[in-house]
């Protein structure tokens, strides 16, 4: 497969690059493209060649934020942020909590 060197695209970086431009999930973007790609593959490979060359354009003009390293592989969910801010509070609370007993 080709390689995009500005974000690690599979293929002309355009599934990496609406992630990027939207703020969506990549892998949400690759599954609507496979069943799209499996339904309507002309329709879906005629689409595709067009978001290529306008992503690509966009791309040179510098109207695409630059993504952070990985961050389009990780799954963002209001599940997960959830989970992130409980275990932080909980680090807290024994940070807090081994001081205490440093005290005693």
């Amino acid at each position: 497969m080709l390689k995009n060197a500005h974000n690690e695209g599979m293929l002309a970086g355009v599934c990496s690059r609406l992630a990027t431009c939207l703020g969506w999930n990549v892998w949400a973007i690759r599954a609507v493209l496979l069943i799209l790609l499996v339904t309507q593959p002309v329709g879906t490979a005629i689409g595709y060649g067009i978001a290529a060359l306008v992503l690509t354009g966009m791309d040179r003009h510098g109207k695409i934020p630059a993504a952070n390293p990985g961050a389009a592989e990780v799954l963002q969910s209001p599940e997960l942020s959830n989970r992130k801010q409980r275990i932080e509070a909980l680090e807290e609370r024994f940070a807090a909590w081994e001081k205490s007993l440093d005290k005693e």
